[in-house]
């Protein structure tokens, strides 16, 4: 069982501070905010594993969270402006429950997890709170067949929720793969398809002061994949490329 608690404090992306206007098309402007503070978390982690379970509670309280919204553009309301604004605060915690087990050929991993929020902001005149939970599920599924072959079965769910200033809509979706290495390892040939009932489709209500978005995404989620990887000299060491206080700044950048 271990514990952690940690205080750190994020500074806003340049891009979030660029005060320029971007057009979308006629009805969506977008641009960041050069005012923006930076946010300060202060969260607290517990884990513990036994065997082929663990389980994790996480809890955290944000200051200043930086969101995206959505408002109209100076005054007028046939237009959308889209851009990040301070929050006072919002608290967050998550459960994540998994266990492991392995049956002969079978490795399943069934992970069972809860993300809610307490946040709430005024939507017209009157304060709105987005505080129901989401449900996870994911079930990741392995066979060790013959002849080297793997075959790949996972399962993923999201319920109804809240996050931030949106109430998310359920979805699931199930994927198939299958694997094999060749050479010695050298040759990896992974073949997968994704989403085969074709049910991934994000669909979420934005509400921000007397804005209301109903965003529905119908994007072609169900494809397949043919990945071929092959390892030159799998034990050449990397060099070293650095790290420190830089790497998040460039991240920023």
């Amino acid at each position: 069982m271990s514990s952690k608690i940690r205080k750190r404090q994020t500074r806003p992306d340049y891009g979030q501070l660029d005060g320029n206007v971007t057009y979308n098309n006629r009805y969506s402007y977008q641009g960041g905010n050069p005012f923006l503070k930076p946010s300060k978390r202060q969260s607290l982690d517990l884990s513990a594993s036994w065997k082929w379970l663990y389980f994790n509670l996480a809890y955290e309280h944000e200051k200043d969270a930086i969101m995206t919204i959505n408002e109209p553009y100076e005054g007028n309301g046939k237009i959308m402006y889209i851009t990040n604004r301070n929050f006072d605060k919002i608290h967050r915690m998550n459960a994540l429950a998994s266990l492991s087990p392995t049956f002969g050929i079978w490795k399943p991993v069934l992970s069972l997890g809860l993300t809610t929020q307490w946040f709430s902001d005024i939507y017209n005149g009157h304060e709105k709170k987005f505080d129901n939970p989401v449900f996870l599920t994911t079930f990741n599924n392995s066979f060790q067949l013959p002849a080297g072959f793997v075959f790949g079965l996972d399962f993923n769910y999201q319920s109804r929720g809240s996050y931030e200033h949106a109430e998310l809509f359920s979805f699931w979706r199930l994927d198939a793969s299958l694997y094999r290495s060749f050479f010695n390892g050298s040759l990896d040939v992974n073949l997968k398809v994704r989403d085969i009932f074709d049910t991934y489709h994000l669909k979420a209500k934005f509400y921000n002061t007397n804005t209301f978005i109903h965003q529905t995404n119908h994007d072609e989620s169900r494809i397949v994949i043919l990945t071929l990887s092959y390892k030159f000299n799998s034990s050449k060491v990397k060099k070293y490329q650095g790290s420190g206080s830089g790497a998040a700044e460039k991240a920023r950048l």
